[in-house]
């Protein structure tokens, strides 16, 4: 909780926002990737970006981490209902993303 203390408020819902977008696009029952998305966010806002967008690319690049790739975090939640997906070129968006090779 300390880590928190660090930012403002307006930095923190950011960061929820980021949080709670990412994380629809994984499995619910993901909760290490959850973990893992929500400490690259405060990583990444810990170096001074605190933008929506900055934010949102370091969630992004976490899910690509925990799954090889946007397309394999697709395959997962094909089996859930009321999800919105990422545009296909997600990944090409991404310059410090790690593509999978499939």
């Amino acid at each position: 909780m300390a880590m928190m203390n660090q930012f403002g408020s307006t930095t923190v819902v950011t960061m929820r926002s980021v949080f709670d977008e990412v994380c629809r696009q994984i499995p619910a029952d993901s909760t290490s990737a959850r973990v893992f998305v929500a400490s690259q966010i405060l990583q990444c806002a810990s170096t001074g970006e605190h933008s929506y967008d900055g934010l949102l690319a370091a969630g992004r690049r976490a899910v690509i981490e925990q799954f090889g790739g946007v397309d394999a975090g697709r395959k997962g939640l094909r089996r859930q209902t009321n999800m919105r997906q990422w545009p296909a070129s997600s990944a090409e968006e991404l310059p410090h993303s790690r593509k999978a090779n499939v």
